[in-house]
């Protein structure tokens, strides 16, 4: 029988790197904070502003880093579908997220506070546990969850 209906076939993929990458495991917000400066560009954190996320196993392992978006010097679009999207596809059970702030300020903004709540809730749907949202700076960072905001 010919199907009358021509759609496009979907096909996701979560991929690592070909080489055998090193079990990270994350404990504290230094920790996550020291993981990020590993892959953040140097001449990038005081010039636009990004947003990454650590994707973790139930053992806190990190399973990747991603990076949702890049912007402007004051701010980043962050659309919620995508990360649950990449959290998904990595299986990962907990997420920690980071974005930088140019400027050097590392105290969280109106609208940092009100996306970690938006992101917080819609992982949670999906059993999926935010434990933290660090503020990256060049020498210091800020955590969410230190300061009691998660």
């Amino acid at each position: 029988m010919n199907n009358p209906y021509k759609v496009s076939e979907v096909r996701l993929s979560y991929k690592t790197k070909p080489e055998k990458p090193e079990k990270v495991r994350v404990n504290c917000p230094a920790d996550c904070y020291r993981v990020f400066m590993s892959h953040w560009e140097k001449g990038q954190i005081e010039h636009k502003e990004s947003f990454r996320m650590l994707l973790l196993n139930q053992a806190n392992v990190v399973l990747g880093i991603y990076k949702i978006s890049e912007g402007g010097i004051s701010d980043t679009s962050i659309d919620i579908r995508i990360i649950m999207q990449a959290v998904l596809l990595a299986n990962a059970t907990s997420i920690v997220l980071a974005h930088n702030h140019p400027s050097g300020n590392k105290t969280p903004g109106y609208g940092d506070i009100e996306v970690t709540k938006l992101i917080k809730e819609a992982a949670k749907i999906m059993n999926i546990t935010v434990y933290d949202h660090i503020i990256v700076c060049k020498d210091r960072f800020y955590s969410f969850a230190d300061k009691g905001i998660l």
